[in-house]
């Protein structure tokens, strides 16, 4: 009996060293080691799935060969994956208000006072002659193609004042306390601009019965 039980366990020793020789390869690793050896991963739900799977190969267990259609998709999972990791930041960005950062600098060598400068220029550039609609379609991001895009037309003061908040919901300064300074600076700034406008804007149009 212990001749018989030695082979079994020369091969859970075998199965030990190739699992942990494994156990320290990544879930992305393990799929691509995989897929490159056309073998399917439909059923492998975790990473101890993927590891199990490339031991059995390893061991010349006949592994589950994908089909045509089956490689088809899982090629399109990996791009489709590739494609999430890769403009999630561009995604992530897209909610932030483009003008915001319009222009931003990753320089770590750049001071403070370099970045102020710098973004007080950019401040004048951007608001110099423009109107309280114009800075908030900017702040916006509303081109004469939007639905929303506040024309000279547009003079109803109640939905110009809703744009106003969202606007100021966008660039106020709270909201990007966790951001770099950069970012921290000019929302601020905007900020300052918006409401200068806007105070401008209600002194000329809004109506005098009104407490907004």
């Amino acid at each position: 009996d212990d001749m018989k039980s030695e082979p079994s366990i020369k091969n859970n020793v075998r199965h030990a060293t190739s699992n942990s020789e494994y156990d320290q390869w990544t879930v992305r690793e393990l799929k691509e080691k995989l897929l490159s050896m056309n073998i399917c991963i439909d059923t492998c739900i975790e990473k101890k799935d993927l590891i199990e799977r490339l031991t059995s190969t390893s061991c010349n267990t006949k592994p589950k060969i994908c089909s045509r259609q089956q490689l088809t998709q899982n090629a399109a999972v990996r791009t489709n994956a590739s494609k999430l990791s890769q403009p999630q930041n561009a995604a992530i960005k897209a909610k932030k208000p483009s003008i915001l950062y319009d222009s931003v600098l990753s320089d770590s060598e750049e001071s403070e006072r370099q970045i102020r400068h710098r973004v007080d220029e950019w401040i004048h550039r951007w608001s110099y002659r423009r109107s309280f609609r114009q800075i908030l379609n900017s702040i916006l991001g509303y081109t004469s193609e939007h639905l929303q895009y506040i024309s000279r037309r547009d003079q109803d003061y109640t939905s110009v004042m809703k744009q106003y908040k969202k606007a100021l919901l966008l660039i106020h300064p709270d909201k990007h306390l966790n951001r770099t300074f950069e970012i921290q600076y000019k929302s601020s700034e905007m900020f300052k601009v918006l409401k200068e406008s806007c105070d401008r804007y209600k002194r000329k149009y809004a109506p005098t019965c009104s407490n907004v």
